[in-house]
């Protein structure tokens, strides 16, 4: 296995650009959130229902009704084309396969998390804010 290191999400007046470009998903987790863990040891955690798209179709899946989970894991193996956070929160993942995440804002909870390699954190907040966290030192 080959690890990558990502050295920085890019911040723009957009949003941020998260760097995991040509990352593939090595796993894949449920609990009552569901969550991708990339080769380069990037996580990306999603806790509030989102949208999975393919050329087909689309469909919501609710990350604590693990009935609906059987297509998003179509994802492993995949390799990121990109992956990005807006101000406003929403998350959108795509990947070279032509598949699709959108995580969209939540009015309650945190509906997102992104965790890069060297521990830097970004959160989606309720409301469709957007935190971030430096490296523990």
């Amino acid at each position: 296995m080959i690890w990558l290191v990502v050295e920085e999400a890019v911040d723009d007046s957009n949003g941020w650009d998260f760097l995991l470009q040509g990352q593939t998903v090595v796993q894949l987790g449920v609990d009552y959130r569901f969550w991708l863990r990339l080769e380069g040891g990037a996580e990306i955690v999603i806790e509030t229902p989102f949208l999975l798209r393919c050329e087909c179709s689309s469909v919501r899946v609710d990350p604590e009704v693990v009935t609906e989970h059987v297509g998003v894991l179509a994802l492993l193996h995949q390799r990121v084309r990109t992956a990005a956070a807006s101000r406003s929160g929403l998350l959108r993942l795509a990947f070279h396969d032509g598949h699709e995440l959108e995580v969209a804002p939540s009015d309650e909870f945190e509906n997102w998390q992104v965790t890069l390699p060297d521990g830097r954190l970004y959160v989606g907040l309720p409301g469709g804010d957007v935190a971030s966290f430096p490296a523990p030192a």
